[in-house]
């Protein structure tokens, strides 16, 4: 699964034709996948809640890649950034089961 998710990523990052991206979102994946092993192995959840998320990330994929087939920046800044939370929480729901903390990141408020 992470290795999927990695290709898809990087073939991304690969038409942005900007070596500087594809190599920044290449090490950032990287990083990313080896977290998702940790995930995966402590994820405690039954295999409906796994299938229903293994569902909900490629419902993401085929929303990111229809927001490239219609050269929708705006919806795609938006997929993606929905894509990124939903790893984000996966990964904080794990540290709260395993730590027993809730380690919930706070964003900083602009201005």
């Amino acid at each position: 699964i992470t290795e999927a998710n990695t290709r898809f990523h990087a073939r991304i990052a690969r038409a942005s034709n900007n070596e500087h991206i594809y190599d920044f979102c290449a090490r950032l994946h990287q990083q990313a996948r080896r977290v998702s092993h940790v995930v995966y192995s402590l994820e405690a959840a039954p295999e409906g809640e796994q299938k229903d998320m293994r569902k909900k990330i490629q419902g993401h994929h085929g929303a990111i890649i229809r927001a490239i087939s219609k050269s929708d920046n705006a919806e795609l800044v938006a997929q993606l950034t929905d894509h990124a939370q939903l790893f984000h929480d996966r990964v904080m729901r794990v540290l709260r089961s395993v730590t027993g903390f809730d380690v919930t990141f706070v964003r900083p408020k602009k201005g």
